[in-house]
């Protein structure tokens, strides 16, 4: 509980390597079974504010095969989504920008 409590608290820090050791923290409860749910939710909150989009789009994807219905999770995986999606349009209009030079 503890551990848990420690990563959370790192995940909601401004600071770049607070939110990756948190998410580190939060990786081990996963592993170990810790409180399956909680521990993915913020796992893929930790990796999305790092902008490991392909890391919490899996965990979030876990987290919905394990409580299909949390709306929450739901969310989390639109609003990554999203940023793959937009992350992808600037690397192209920067390839293409690459082309015309």
């Amino acid at each position: 509980e503890a551990k848990f409590n420690y990563a959370v608290c790192l995940t909601k820090s401004k600071a770049q390597e607070d939110i990756r050791r948190g998410a580190v923290l939060l990786n081990e409860l996963v592993a170990e079974g810790f409180n399956q749910r909680e521990a993915l939710y913020y796992l893929a909150v930790a990796q999305y504010k790092v902008a490991e989009h392909q890391d919490a789009l899996q965990s979030v994807n876990t987290l919905l095969a394990y409580d299909p219905r949390s709306g929450q999770a739901a969310a989390l995986k639109e609003l990554i989504q999203d940023s793959i999606t937009t992350d992808g349009y600037i690397g192209f209009a920067i390839m293409g920008g690459g082309a015309l030079v």
